[in-house]
């Protein structure tokens, strides 16, 4: 009896596996997605704004607690959200010389964050470079948004 319910749960648990590979294969491809694939740019440029917004809320927070390992994670997650989302800011009506200033505030703002390891950054100057960018996101206008 306890034969067949250990082979059962082998069983049993060989089918999960086999169901989990079946599901995760397409999204295991060894070539990354375009970024089209990635984005659709149907996500208004409002909730864009408020998601970076939010990322670097939590960068700057994480670094003024001094949890830099955190912080540079953060800095990672906000380079990666705007770098695969730019290029929607602009088809939905945001200038390209905007989007390249609001690119390079980011960068001034998480580089020295990622950085940490091999210098400490400028608390004074990540506060500004914070405020910097925030300013320059809140900026963009989003009314009147074209639809994909």
């Amino acid at each position: 009896m306890t034969r067949r319910v250990s082979a059962l749960l082998i069983k049993g648990m060989f089918c999960s596996l086999a169901v989990s590979i079946a599901i995760a294969a397409p999204f295991c491809s060894a070539q990354a997605p375009d970024r089209q694939t990635l984005e659709t740019c149907s996500t208004p440029n409002s909730a864009r704004i408020t998601t970076y917004k939010f990322i670097a809320l939590g960068t700057y927070l994480h670094f003024n607690k001094g949890a830099s390992a955190k912080a540079a994670k953060e800095a990672e997650a906000l380079e990666t959200v705007f770098d695969n989302s730019d290029y929607c800011l602009f088809r939905r009506g945001v200038s390209k010389e905007e989007v390249e200033k609001i690119d390079g505030l980011m960068d001034a703002f998480i580089k020295p964050i990622m950085g940490y390891a091999s210098k400490v950054p400028d608390p004074a100057a990540v506060a500004t470079a914070y405020r910097n960018f925030v300013a320059q996101v809140d900026s963009v206008k989003v009314d009147n948004e074209p639809h994909d």
